[in-house]
């Protein structure tokens, strides 16, 4: 299967109020790349119901969804914990001098964290970057 990547308008009150994009890269793997919420819908818990909504029943077929956000957005990194992605490593962007903390959510309820990494280095494995994996949640 080739790589997908999908738009989503995310809606409130039947208003536009952000995307979400997801990269579809094989038939049961995912990465959210990127959710935005425009500032006038900010603090309502919009993010927190998109990215579920996305995890567990946007792309039923999707086993494994990864995430990223940098090292220091609290915001970010309080959204994905909250969501129940579960942190498992590092990847440290070697060109832009910048540490991101990488998640994973699994919607099948059968956690595997050495799946998640064996598909983390698959995935996430570039020159430009150094994935740095934890021991069983110590990520």
């Amino acid at each position: 299967m080739g790589t997908l990547r999908k738009l989503y308008d995310v809606l409130y009150d039947n208003e536009n109020s952000g995307v979400l994009l997801i990269h579809i890269i094989d038939k049961s793997v995912a990465k959210l790349n990127a959710l935005i919420v425009y500032p006038k819908f900010r603090n309502k818990g919009i993010a927190t119901r998109a990215m579920k909504i996305a995890v567990t029943n946007l792309l039923p077929n999707i086993v494994w969804f990864f995430t990223q956000c940098r090292l220091n957005d609290a915001r970010a990194l309080r959204l994905e914990e909250k969501v129940g992605f579960q942190k498992i490593g590092m990847l440290k962007h070697l060109g832009e001098n910048a540490d991101n903390v990488l998640f994973v959510y699994n919607n099948k309820h059968e956690f595997s964290f050495e799946t998640a990494k064996l598909l983390a280095i698959k995935y996430y494995s570039r020159p430009d970057q150094q994935l740095l994996m934890g021991d069983d949640n110590n990520a």
